[in-house]
């Protein structure tokens, strides 16, 4: 602010909880007076002119009428930006001569290029915002499909790519990166869940397919059990009817009757025991 309280020095420095201002101007600070640059895109490209000759374009030397043209009614820094007599300090940008720094706050300064504190609120609508195509998707998991979580991702880019470009147009200083990991660290324990749901779902399915194989060749075994012990009373009623049917006598055929009925007893034991 002392570039500026130099360069309007007609207007008065005043200050309050929040804020400074100079005349009808006002910036937001912090605690400490401090305020948050923003720095512009083409800093690298900041005129930097030898002092002579600025003081020969001061002096209104011929030649030098572009170079006077240029910095009037401009605040110019005087100072060395050399390695041995200038101070350099680690900024956004790298690491640059503390006179472009000071170039640097005042342009942004002036300009009101200033980041503003969101505040809680603010910080508390990003989380909900980023947090919410997890939340959606963790109702819906039992029945979720890989395209939801795709969907859930492009949602969660798109919300960070809009606020982020809205946010930093506005200069406004927010826990953006913050709400960001924690919707995308939400939205991978969802997906990981998901692919654990959905492994143990398989190992169900394979261990159901197990015993439904299990259970038909049981069936096919007992099939093929009760098959033989039936053809055998079977094959022995008929056997034993046909050879009735010829004229072997009576107490021949009543022996055979009685062969018969207990094949049809026994037939009739495998068939209860079968329908038990």
């Amino acid at each position: 602010f002392a570039g500026l309280l130099a360069a309007q020095a007609q207007d008065p420095l005043s200050g309050g909880p929040g804020y400074v201002s100079l005349g009808a101007r006002r910036w937001p600070v912090n605690e400490h007076g401090e305020v948050a640059l923003r720095f512009p895109s083409n800093a690298r490209q900041l005129a930097v002119q030898p002092f002579y000759k600025l003081a020969l374009a001061a002096a209104g030397a011929p030649g030098y009428e572009g170079l006077h043209d240029a910095v009037n009614g401009k605040v110019v820094f005087v100072g060395s930006s050399s390695a041995v007599l200038g101070d350099f300090a680690q900024t956004p940008l790298g690491r640059m001569p503390g006179l472009y720094l000071n170039a640097y706050a005042f342009a942004a300064i002036d300009k009101g290029a200033i980041i503003r504190a969101g505040g809680n609120a603010l910080d508390a609508l990003l989380f909900v915002l980023f947090l919410l195509p997890a939340i959606l998707l963790r109702f819906s998991l039992a029945r979720a499909q890989p395209r939801q979580f795709a969907a859930a991702a492009s949602v969660l880019a798109l919300l960070a790519a809009g606020s982020g470009a809205i946010l930093g147009l506005a200069g406004i200083q927010t826990a953006w990166l913050a709400a960001l990991l924690a919707g995308s660290l939400t939205l991978l324990i969802a997906t990981f869940e998901w692919l654990a749901r959905l492994y143990r779902e398989r190992q169900r399915l394979d261990l159901a397919r197990r015993a439904a194989l299990e259970a038909a060749r049981m069936k096919t075994e007992f099939l093929n059990y009760m098959t033989h012990e039936l053809r055998t009373p079977i094959a022995s009623i008929k056997g034993f009817n046909r050879v009735n049917q010829d004229n072997i006598g009576a107490e021949a055929r009543t022996k055979n009757a009685s062969i018969i009925a207990r094949a049809c007893d026994h037939l009739l034991a495998l068939v209860n025991n079968n329908l038990d």
